[in-house]
């Protein structure tokens, strides 16, 4: 969650308030990944009323061939669900790294 959310814009300091702010519903796991579902009160401020997802942040997982994918959707400006796939089946606790595309996300 926090690649995802990580940078100075504006909208993802927003997010990362409603996360804070969020407890976990309910978590789904699929066998080849997870969903998690997030409610927050209504009160929460929303990063503006669009909606729209965050998928630049990827993981290289040893054992994985082609590593993981998150997803997060925003749903009228509040966070909704994020959504981890992976894309061959995975084992628990494998050394993994991180990255962000960050120039996809600069041309978002």
């Amino acid at each position: 969650m926090q690649a995802l959310l990580d940078g100075e814009d504006a909208i993802l300091s927003i997010l990362r308030e409603q996360l804070e702010a969020t407890v976990v519903v309910n978590r789904e796991m699929t066998g080849v990944g997870f969903f998690t579902t997030f409610a927050a009160s209504d009160d929460v401020r929303r990063a503006d009323d669009r909606s729209f997802k965050l998928d630049d942040v990827v993981a290289n997982i040893s054992g994985l061939a082609h590593g993981a994918g998150f997803l997060l959707y925003v749903e009228h400006g509040v966070l909704h669900m994020p959504r981890r796939i992976y894309l061959r089946r995975a084992v628990a606790k494998r050394d993994f790294s991180v990255r962000v595309d960050l120039q996809e996300r600069r041309s978002a």
